[in-house]
């Protein structure tokens, strides 16, 4: 599971996308929903599985904002329309990449659950 977008760049990348989408991602749905695990792990209890999380983070980098358009978001975007990816891009640029021709390490944060039936 991702952690919550502000620990997330892909996850923020995605929810930046979202609002060009032509119908809105349904709230608490989506990559980063279980950013905390609390009630899920609630739900593994009554089902008899005792489980723990933990947070694990990672870097890497993409060469440009349009490398990381092409690698990540492409696949997201499958149902915004192709002339509104210049104004996306903007968008991206605007809140997470300064210069988009730059490289960008981005962080990602993952939620693990490690559970057993009791």
């Amino acid at each position: 599971m991702f952690g919550p977008p502000e620990r997330n760049d892909l996850v923020h990348m995605q929810e930046i996308l979202g609002r060009f989408a032509p119908r809105k991602p349904l709230p608490g749905v989506g990559p980063g929903a279980l950013a905390d695990p609390t009630e899920f792990l609630g739900q593994l209890r009554d089902a008899g599985i005792e489980a723990s999380a933990e947070r694990t983070t990672f870097e890497f980098k993409f060469a440009s904002l349009d490398a990381a358009y092409a690698a990540t978001m492409r696949i997201t975007a499958g149902s915004i329309a192709p002339e509104r990816e210049a104004e996306i891009k903007a968008a991206l640029a605007a809140e997470m990449w300064a210069d988009p021709s730059s490289s960008r390490v981005m962080r990602q944060e993952l939620v693990l659950i490690n559970g057993r039936r009791g």
